[in-house]
């Protein structure tokens, strides 16, 4: 029996046929694995080995968009010369530290002031 779609001739037989094989599943569960070997290379190489030749490293940067709350993070490059810098300017979320009120460096430590 075959059906007319657009012009072209389908045999339900082998419809049934494509859609039952086993071997789709084996080939999506290995597309599956394969592209999740490639983000983790993508990853390493975007995170670590790329900083590493390049002489930076990876930071995270908070920018508030709005006095209620509302913000985003953004990845930014600081050459290792000027991590230490990065480092004491920022607190460990990379909010700026002027910007944030409840955040005080002590010492080299880093504390957090209760709000009264």
């Amino acid at each position: 029996m075959a059906s007319s779609y657009f012009g072209t001739q389908l045999t339900s037989s082998l419809v049934l046929e494509c859609k039952s094989s086993p071997n789709n599943t084996l080939l999506s569960f290995a597309d599956s694995q394969i592209s999740l070997v490639l983000c983790v290379v993508y990853y390493v190489v975007w995170m670590y080995v790329l900083p590493y030749l390049g002489k930076y490293s990876v930071r995270q940067e908070t920018i508030v968009l709005d006095d209620e709350g509302t913000n985003t993070h953004r990845l930014v490059k600081v050459p290792n010369d000027e991590v230490a810098a990065w480092d004491a300017a920022h607190d460990p979320t990379g909010k700026a530290i002027e910007d944030n009120a409840d955040y005080v460096v002590t010492g080299g430590e880093e504390e957090h002031e209760k709000s009264v």
